[in-house]
């Protein structure tokens, strides 16, 4: 039997009868769901040959007057009929909408037409909660806001890295500053080695320069071992890849035994200590036809090594000076001296900062390459360094306009220098030892 068939059998006095029978027997709830079922099953479009129509005084009073008790209030239609016929709803975090077909036009005297009982009113919008309470549309609930300013949240600004945590203003300008030459001057326990450090984790961390391209000197080993642990304490292991850190004559012997045969020297030459260089003194000394005694081999290395601190090789030493040891024959008893030193392959600490300088001066090609090397050079303890040092780091740290400009004026107050790339420079002029 189908359905349009069940409905008219509803419909006619032996369904009305049977209805009442449940309602005042012990199935009042089957009851309810009957009632309901009859007033959805009609508003389903079937074919086009529906069966006619019940009279509208049995379908209209399908419950009499003679029911004993109130029944309960049955679902709204519309809600009902919802799993029936799909509906377009559109999930948003704005408000929902839901569209429906048009319902079928009824007569205005409230009776039944030609296509069926009234259709059920139009689908109303839906409630307000409908966003809080459909899982449809449940979304989750937003992140905790950043331990941020509301200002830094507002413009984008994103978290300062963890490198950067405990610094002040001033330093962070200085760690931050990249570009240029930076002179950080600051007194004692002021935290300029940390400065430094997390500078040059900053470099590395934001990429503008590889381990290998970070110049990074200081003064003693302990220093520059001191340095080493800290950085890889904020980085990690990129700083096992940081070759050109060290101490001024640590990089200076890199240099020398890379373009060893361009300052005369070959390849494994030794460094003297200062036993060694006061023995070879008084040989030179000697070899002069000197008293040793009278002119101490100490008291001429400690002279020479002045000079070489100043970036003066023999030829560049005032006369006046020469003239202070053994009756003006000290610029003589040192050119004896460097001669020897090449002889035996060998070069004392003086030379290992010299000999680069003149190795830059008489070579501009391979001055340029460490410039293309080294992109940022990091200088601690800077109140502490001599001429020697100085004139070393201004011919790395600067671009000569021209070769000539090189040799003219790197012993020159005024040199014809490009200005300088970056470079920072840390110390306290207060603890200056010159």
């Amino acid at each position: 039997m189908e359905v349009r068939d069940l409905c008219s059998l509803a419909r006619s006095s032996e369904g009305v009868r049977i209805i009442r029978l449940l309602i005042t027997g012990v199935c009042p709830i089957v009851a309810v769901g009957v009632m309901v079922w009859l007033q959805i099953m009609p508003n389903r479009k079937h074919s086009a040959n529906t069966a006619p129509a019940a009279k509208p005084s049995e379908s209209l009073d399908l419950f009499g007057d003679d029911v004993p008790f109130d029944l309960p209030e049955a679902p709204p239609v519309g809600m009902a009929a919802a799993a029936d016929k799909p509906s377009a709803v559109k999930v948003g975090r704005t408000a929902k909408s839901v569209s429906r077909a048009e319902p079928a036009t009824t007569p205005d005297d409230g009776e039944i037409g030609n296509d069926g009982p009234p259709s059920p009113p139009a689908f109303e919008p839906l409630p307000a909660s409908f966003e809080r309470d459909d899982p449809l549309t449940w979304e989750p609930a937003p992140p905790p806001p950043l331990s941020r300013s509301i200002s830094a949240r507002a413009m984008g600004v994103a978290a300062a890295p963890a490198y950067l945590e405990g610094l002040n203003p001033e330093q962070r300008r200085a760690v931050e500053t990249l570009d240029g030459a930076v002179l950080v001057l600051a007194g004692a326990g002021t935290g300029k080695t940390r400065v430094l450090t997390t500078r040059i984790a900053h470099i590395l961390a934001t990429g503008r320069a590889y381990p290998s391209q970070v110049l990074s000197v200081t003064f003693t080993n302990k220093a520059a071992r001191e340095m080493k642990h800290r950085i890889g304490a904020l980085i990690g292991g990129a700083v096992e890849g940081m070759p050109w850190l060290g101490t001024f004559h640590s990089i200076g012997v890199k240099i020398l035994r890379r373009h060893h045969e361009l300052v005369g020297l070959k390849s494994g030459f030794t460094i003297l200590d200062t036993d060694d260089q006061i023995r070879l003194l008084k040989q030179v000394i000697e070899a002069e036809g000197l008293d040793k005694d009278r002119w101490p081999a100490r008291q001429l290395a400690s002279l020479i090594d002045s000079w070489k601190n100043r970036g003066l090789t023999p030829e560049k030493v005032p006369a006046a000076e020469s003239a202070a040891f053994a009756g003006g024959k000290g610029v003589k008893l040192y050119t004896a001296y460097q001669t020897r030193l090449k002889e035996l392959n060998a070069t004392d600490f003086g030379d290992l900062l010299l000999e680069c300088i003149r190795l830059f001066q008489t070579h501009p090609d391979v001055l340029a390459d460490y410039h293309r090397r080294f992109r940022f050079i990091l200088v601690d303890e800077y109140q502490d360094t001599n001429v020697a040092q100085y004139l070393w780091l201004r011919l790395l740290a600067q671009a000569p306009s021209s070769p000539a400009a090189i040799a003219d004026g790197a012993a020159t107050s005024s040199p014809a220098l490009t200005p300088p790339k970056n470079i920072c420079c840390v110390g306290d002029d207060d603890q200056s030892i010159y």
